[in-house]
């Protein structure tokens, strides 16, 4: 783990960073949050959710909320072997009597207990950890911020036995911060649940999740859908607007009886929050649920918080619902290539140039080089050289090397094109460490690379006001702005999924 410093290091950047953005830019509204209205914007009615009784519920009552001796808020005494062995472990690892083991480690745990590292916010402010039980129950939470507030949570379950790393943004208008946690593995499903973590003057969370019963709900007032037996298609429509169609192609259940929205549901974490499902379809007579193979809807999720000062809650609003393609019009889309359909983009206009994702100067980074056949390899680095022990007197470095291959690259628009990463492949294992010369060697993923399937590739004389603001903010880094231009001077790539945006030096 990381020491303070280095973290409070980042975050000053980074608040400093949302600071001149919010302050200079203003928050930005879709009309629908402009006009205030909901009929035909796609927009609806919040899906308020009760706050968990797990942790400090006000500041008012931060008082009378058990700590231990270090002044970490514990969850309510809910009682019950659970309960107390995630209590005990957690106070274990404040203590720093135990370590946090990782995530691929957890198979080669059954039969014990203990506390896993889940990972950090992308922009470094918070840190989170899971307890793991002797049954094989992934529940319980620990949240821990720059400044070492730590807020229990025992009865939020982060990951199934597929062992999907959870997912966090945050939103510093909000004081919230977003986490999907990807649980549903049972009977056929694949999905998330959302929790919003409000944050209080004193640094502790209160957690407020997202209710599915009632999104399903929601969705099944607003979803409608067409069958064209013709076509062998079901289009859906959200309060009248064609949002996508699907094959019908392997269902073979006749007439629909149901649609279910909560069994194949992602959140996408990024700029803003985004849920993706499959609506899946039943007919009488069938056991569960059919879904497509192919395309999803698609709908952004906003997060506010309500109420009265000391008695707030999050509502969470489903905007318009899109869909996403579902078929290829180019047989060669997705397989390696150099160069774009329409001619104009080519990965050839890429070589000799090196792609920077970093903290700032002096901090952590990721660079790495695209070739002309759209291969790319690279290095993510960072280093903690308080984090040292006498095995390693030299301190901690936090390194990966990688490889892989894009996609041929799609026009989007302009000045925006979109790749996916085919493959990619590290030198060394994630997870494992090593100590060389007196350094410890701790081998991670790539940073700004990581929680996502494709890229969206910025041309130089991009106009910065189109640019997502996630992307200006890390664009600042490498001494970018719209202050010194109207347009973007550089090529800019862009992880949709995580925000995260890298920059190749100026271009004449």
């Amino acid at each position: 783990m990381k020491k303070q410093e280095n973290w409070g290091r980042r975050a000053t950047v980074w608040m400093a960073a949302w600071s001149l953005l919010v302050t200079g830019c203003g928050a930005s509204e879709s009309p629908a949050q402009a006009d205030g209205t909901g009929g035909g914007t796609g927009r609806e009615a919040p899906i308020r959710a009760e706050s968990t009784m797990d942790t400090v519920h006000s500041v008012q009552e931060e008082a009378a909320a058990p700590t231990d001796r270090e002044g970490n808020a514990h969850p309510a005494e809910s009682g019950g072997e659970q309960t107390e062995g995630f209590l005990a472990m957690a106070d274990a690892f404040v203590q720093e009597k135990i370590q946090a083991v990782s995530l691929k480690e957890l198979p080669e745990k059954a039969g014990e207990e203990g506390i896993v590292s889940l990972g950090k916010s992308p922009e470094g402010l918070f840190e989170m950890y899971g307890y793991y039980a002797p049954e094989g129950r992934y529940e319980g939470i620990l949240l821990r911020d720059l400044f070492g507030n730590t807020s229990y949570f025992s009865d939020i379950a982060y990951t199934s036995r597929e062992l999907v790393p959870p997912r966090m943004l945050w939103d510093p208008e909000e004081d919230i911060l977003l986490v999907s946690f990807h649980t549903h593995t049972e009977n056929g499903e694949s999905a998330d649940d959302l929790w919003a973590f409000m944050r209080w003057e004193t640094g502790h969370l209160e957690a407020v999740p997202f209710d599915r019963e009632e999104c399903q709900k929601r969705l099944g007032e607003r979803l409608s859908y067409e069958v064209k037996k013709e076509e062998n298609t079901v289009t859906f429509f959200d309060q009248g607007s064609t949002a996508g169609t699907f094959s019908l192609e392997g269902f073979d259940g006749g007439q629909i009886a149901e649609a279910d929205y909560m069994g194949r549901l992602t959140f996408l974490a990024g700029v803003s929050t985004f849920m993706e499902f499959v609506p899946g379809l039943s007919a009488e007579g069938m056991s569960g649920f059919w879904y497509p193979e192919k395309g999803s809807l698609l709908a952004q999720i906003s997060a506010e918080r309500t109420g009265e000062s000391g008695n707030e809650t999050v509502d969470f609003t489903i905007e318009a619902i899109e869909g996403t393609e579902t078929e290829s019009d180019d047989p060669n889309e997705g397989e390696p290539g150099s160069q774009s359909r329409d001619g104009a983009f080519s990965f050839a206009d890429l070589d000799g140039l090196s792609f920077c994702f970093s903290g700032g100067a002096g901090s952590w980074d990721t660079t790495f080089s695209i070739r002309p056949d759209g291969s790319f390899s690279g290095e993510y680095i960072d280093s903690d050289m308080g984090n040292r022990d006498t095995a390693y007197p030299g301190g901690t470095v936090y390194q990966c090397r990688f490889e892989g291959q894009l996609s041929s690259p799609v026009r989007v628009n302009d000045y925006t094109y979109r790749v996916e990463i085919r493959n990619m492949e590290y030198e060394k294992e994630e997870g494992t460490e090593e100590i060389q010369n007196g350094v410890r060697y701790e081998y991670t993923a790539a940073a700004g690379l990581e929680s996502t399937e494709s890229l969206l590739i910025y041309l130089p004389g991009a106009p910065w006001d189109a640019l997502p603001q996630r992307f200006q903010v890390w664009a600042a880094y490498e001494g970018f702005s719209k202050e010194a231009g109207s347009i973007l001077p550089s090529y800019g790539l862009y992880n949709e999924a995580r925000g995260h945006g890298f920059l190749s030096a100026p271009v004449s």
